[in-house]
């Protein structure tokens, strides 16, 4: 199966630049689409990573959701008048700032480190009913003191479990995890607010 990078960013030149970037990471075809709008006509194939504009989110979970057997590393792009609120999306993303050795990095390690490993992972188990309770308060952007203090458990506790959540979907970041929730139907994608998470 083809290894792909989408950058579905809309500004011109910004989805140029990553575009010419993404192009140097070996063994990746790249695909320049102007934005979530356009990911329609795109065969997304199992392997992709995909680059988006950090506000559409929810229009990116939708998408997602209409595809079946999808292996989508998401990676939320952000532009400068938003780049403070980066900070939540942890490693998987992206800044108008950041250098092109720092994102070629991120784009040559993701699936290395992650979805290669996803698929070998999620058949020795899946995330108990807990772990998915930990999962969506993760993704819907509490701490861990608030979501202990939520579920009546310890911090050290919580810690625990998005370790194993980590380990046992091989996604480390929120904007990941958020991905994951929404898709497997944790959260509700509706319900999501990205401005409260910042």
């Amino acid at each position: 199966m083809p290894k792909r990078i989408i950058v579905a960013v809309a500004s011109d030149i910004a989805r140029k630049g990553l575009v010419a970037i993404a192009r140097q990471v070996v063994g990746f075809s790249v695909l320049d689409r102007k934005g979530v709008g356009d990911l329609q006509d795109c065969d997304i194939a199992q392997k992709t990573i995909l680059i988006f504009d950090s506000y559409s989110l929810n229009e990116i979970s939708e998408t997602i959701l209409k595809l079946t057997n999808v292996r989508v590393e998401p990676v939320a792009f952000f532009s400068e008048q938003d780049d403070c609120s980066k900070k939540v999306w942890s490693a998987n993303s992206i800044g108008i700032n950041d250098s092109e050795d720092s994102i070629l990095k991120l784009l040559s390690s993701l699936f290395l480190e992650s979805v290669e490993r996803k698929g070998e992972q999620l058949q020795n188990g899946e995330l108990s009913v807990r772990e998915k309770d930990v999962l969506k308060l993760v993704a819907m952007g509490f701490p861990n003191k608030e979501i202990a203090d939520k579920l009546f458990i310890s911090i050290h506790t919580v810690v625990t479990h998005r370790k194993n959540i980590t380990e046992k979907l091989g996604i480390k970041s929120i904007s990941g995890l958020t991905v994951y929730a929404i898709i497997n139907g944790i959260i509700d994608s509706d319900s999501l607010n990205v401005s409260e998470l910042i």
